[in-house]
C-alpha cells in the first residue's frame, strides 16, 4: 500500500509517576477539540487503573514556531476541570517553551554550571587537578550533557553562554588567569 500513514492525532509518553499527552491538529481550535475529546477516554483510563490526578500540577503548552496574537481563547478540559496554559514546562528534567527555543532551559543549566564554577575556584586551591576534574563531572558536566542531544542544536547566542563559564571553569581548574587562552586547556584536561 503506497498511500501515506495518517499521523495519530493524540499520543502518550509515560514515565514514572508523569504522564504526558501530545495532541496535534492544523488549528488551534482542532488541536483543543481533539485533546477534550480524548479526555474522556484519558479519565476512564486512570479511574480503571485506579490512578488519581492532580488537576493542579497539570497545564497544557501549546507548540507554535511564532506567537499568534490572533490565537482565540482556548479552553482545555480535563474531568470538567479547566487547565492552564503555560508558556513552558519541564519534562523529564528538561524546560521545554512553547516555540522550542530551549533559552529557559540553557539559562538553568547556566545557572547550575555558575554554582559548579564557583565551588570549583573556593577549592582551586585545596585540590589537585584530578580531583578538580572530578568535581567538574559531578558538579558541571553532568548538568552539560543531561538532555543536550534535545536541546545542544539551540541557537549559538544561547549556547554561548554556557561556553563561556566552560571557559572559565577551565582557567579555575588550571589556576590560570581571567585572560588566558584556553584552547590547550581543554586539550590538556580532555573536556
Amino acid at each position: 500500500n503506497d498511500l501515506p500513514k495518517a499521523v495519530p492525532s493524540f499520543n502518550t509518553v509515560m514515565y514514572a509517576d508523569d504522564t504526558s499527552f501530545f495532541c496535534q491538529g492544523s488549528t488551534w481550535c482542532e488541536v483543543v477539540a481533539n485533546f477534550n475529546h480524548e479526555s474522556v477516554h484519558i479519565v476512564n483510563w486512570l479511574k480503571l487503573n485506579r490512578l488519581s490526578l492532580n488537576v493542579q500540577k497539570t497545564h497544557a503548552v501549546i507548540f507554535s514556531p511564532k506567537f499568534n496574537p490572533d490565537m482565540p481563547p482556548l479552553d482545555i478540559v480535563l474531568n470538567n476541570h479547566s487547565i492552564e496554559i503555560v508558556p513552558s514546562t519541564l519534562f523529564l528534567g528538561v524546560i521545554i517553551d512553547s516555540h522550542l527555543k530551549w533559552q529557559l532551559h540553557i539559562n538553568h543549566v547556566a545557572s547550575r554550571a555558575a554554582k559548579g564554577a564557583g565551588i570549583l575556584y573556593k577549592l582551586k586551591h585545596k585540590f589537585y587537578h584530578r580531583t578538580l576534574i572530578m568535581l567538574y563531572n559531578a558538579f558541571v558536566f553532568s548538568h552539560l550533557c543531561y538532555g543536550n542531544i534535545v536541546w545542544g542544536n539551540a541557537a549559538h547566542t544561547y549556547l554561548d553562554r554556557l561556553y563561556l563559564l566552560q571557559k572559565r571553569i577551565v582557567r579555575i581548574i588550571c589556576n590560570k588567569s581571567y585572560l588566558a587562552h584556553t584552547n590547550s586547556l581543554f586539550i590538556e584536561l580532555k573536556i
